[in-house]
This record gives C-alpha cells, sequence and structure tokens, in this order.
C-alpha cells in the first residue's frame, strides 16, 4: 500500500502547489472546486493510511495544515451553490430572490476574504511527518493483496453506514456524516481503480456516484434552508409581507424536495448493497 499512497499523496501536494501559486485576485466558484478536489483526496488518503496503521498513524495531525483552509474555502464554495440555486429560482420567487441574491452576495465578499487569509497563513505540513508516516504502515501488511485490504476497508464504510440508517430517526448530521464517508470511499476507490487488482474490488466506483449526487443535492438544499433562516434573522425588518410569505413557501418547498432526495438515497443505497451481493 505504501507503494501506492506516496506517489498519490505526493501528486495532490504538487497539484496544491501548482493551484495555489497563482491565486487568482477574485477567486471562483471553480477554482474553489478544484482546490477542494486536491483537498479532499489528500484526506482520504491520510485516512487510509491511519486505517492501515491506526497505532503509529493519526490522520487528523496530517491533515491539520490543510483544515483551516478546507473549512473556510467550503463555506465559499456553499455560497456560490447557493448563488446559481436562487439564479434558477428567481422567476418562481420575484420578490425574495433579489432580497436574498443581495444578502449573498454581502456573505461571498466575507467568505472571500477569509479564504485569501487562509491561502496567506497557509503553512505547508511538515515533510518529516509525512516521511514518518509513510514508514509506520504495518509492516505486517505490506505482502496483502492490495485489494484485500481495500475490500475490507470499503465493507467498513458501507457497514457503518448501513448500521447508521437502520434507527428510527436520522439526523442530519448523521446524513452529512454518510455522505463524507461514501465520498472518502468513492475517491478511495477512484485512485486504487488504476492498479492492476482493480478487478477483484468488492465495490466499483461508478456505483457510489448516484448515491453520492443524490446526497449533494440534499446537502445544498440542507444549506439553502440555513441560508433562508439566517437571512430572516438578520434582514426580517426590512421584508414586506408579500416576500415573507415567498420566504415560507421556499421553506414549504424545501422540506418536500429534502424529502424525496432522502428516499431516492435510501432506494440507492440498496440498490448499492444488491450490486456488492451479486458482484460477490
Amino acid at each position: 500500500m505504501k507503494a501506492i499512497l506516496r506517489p498519490f499523496i505526493n501528486k495532490q501536494v504538487r497539484a496544491f502547489n501548482k493551484h495555489t501559486e497563482a491565486v487568482p485576485v477574485e477567486i471562483t466558484s471553480d477554482w474553489v472546486h478544484k482546490l477542494r478536489l486536491i483537498l479532499k483526496r489528500q484526506r482520504t488518503a491520510f485516512h487510509l493510511m491511519e486505517w492501515l496503521s491506526p497505532d503509529e498513524i493519526n490522520s487528523k495531525k496530517l491533515w491539520k495544515p490543510y483544515k483551516d483552509l478546507h473549512e473556510r474555502s467550503g463555506s465559499f464554495r456553499d455560497l456560490c451553490v447557493l448563488e446559481e440555486f436562487f439564479i434558477r429560482k428567481q422567476e418562481s420567487f420575484p420578490l425574495s430572490t433579489p432580497f436574498i441574491l443581495n444578502y449573498l452576495n454581502e456573505q461571498k465578499e466575507i467568505h472571500h476574504h477569509r479564504v485569501f487569509e487562509a491561502l496567506k497563513t497557509f503553512e505547508s505540513p511538515d515533510k518529516k511527518a509525512l516521511k514518518k508516516a509513510y514508514k509506520s504502515l504495518d509492516e505486517h501488511k505490506k505482502n496483502k493483496i492490495v485489494m484485500e485490504l481495500i475490500n475490507q476497508y470499503s465493507h467498513e464504510i458501507i457497514s457503518t453506514v448501513s448500521r447508521a440508517l437502520i434507527t428510527k430517526y436520522v439526523s442530519d448530521e448523521t446524513y452529512h456524516e454518510i455522505r463524507r464517508l461514501l465520498k472518502m470511499l468513492y475517491y478511495t476507490l477512484r485512485f486504487i481503480r488504476k492498479e492492476d487488482y482493480k478487478d477483484r474490488l468488492l465495490i466499483h466506483p461508478k456505483w457510489c456516484v448516484p448515491i453520492t449526487e443524490i446526497l449533494g443535492d440534499w446537502h445544498d438544499l440542507v444549506n439553502v434552508g440555513l441560508l433562508l433562516e439566517q437571512c430572516v434573522m438578520e434582514k426580517g425588518e426590512y421584508l414586506t409581507a408579500d416576500i415573507k410569505a415567498e420566504f415560507q413557501t421556499y421553506h414549504d418547498e424545501l422540506y418536500l424536495e429534502k424529502e424525496h432526495h432522502l428516499k431516492a438515497f435510501h432506494r440507492g443505497f440498496e440498490n448499492l448493497i444488491t450490486e456488492i451481493e451479486e458482484h460477490l
């Protein structure tokens, strides 16, 4: 595994350095999206390293230099996605949309500045710590077939998600965690699939795509609801009765759409389990 993880992580480090060498004056949604993809791949590799050698490797420590930038860029990216959402909805909500977009622009300006600050204060991770982590990968696992390890890792993630879904009530926080785990699994399978053993994968990356996309759409709707609540709380005194009525309609539609996406996710996850069982 070390032979696979080391070049993958080094590749992400190079990609990060290249991407942040020339930061645009006006950070765009696309630029931040690419940055976050690099960071997510990096975090995925760190998490897998810790799973391989839990007594020696701490993924949180390896991830620490990137954490603040990841969180701040995530907040900015979410605002960009919300802006696109509300622009698409403006014909249905002509009174409230301009009000919301103006509020979004204010928030984007604040978070745009925060991303710049995170980039300025970013300190490169300790190369020695990373080299030490490579050396710490459990030696008894070095001769195991790569796919055997990855299939075991995949099984643990799917089992964790299954256990989380069997309760009567699943909180938004739990769905967020499930989304994070499934995306982490997807990124892991994506970079492993290039190996010679890819035909022995328990789960193919493409099986994860539909359900992660559904949860991604659900996540966007959750953020829409939070923004609406925040907007009303901060700017409520400026809202007319008609705008307030549109806000309420927004909330009603959001609830139904979120429920629809969650039901679709549950069906999709059941299909994933079926795919796995048929593949065994």
